[in-house]
């Protein structure tokens, strides 16, 4: 085998070998940005939840403030 066949057999063997690396830890790196993306959207989905929850609170006590208002303005009248 002459020289210039083993150069060019030996640079094939070192860029598959790298191309195989390369491809296995860009799997990895993108598996587990993946995973970071769920977490990051369950954290999303519970915060939602808790602004919701929140929300309907405030709502509740809005009406309840509203309803003593009404009241208090109601008595005042009948005074």
């Amino acid at each position: 085998m002459s020289l210039t066949s083993k150069i060019t057999l030996g640079a094939s063997v070192v860029f598959l070998a790298g191309t195989i690396i390369y491809d296995f830890y860009d799997k990895e790196i993108q598996k587990a940005l993946l995973h970071r993306g769920v977490v990051k959207d369950l954290a999303r989905q519970e915060l939602q939840a808790k602004n919701l929850r929140e929300l309907n609170r405030q709502i509740m006590v809005e009406e309840q403030y509203r309803t003593a208002m009404a009241e208090k303005e109601a008595k005042s009248k009948t005074e």
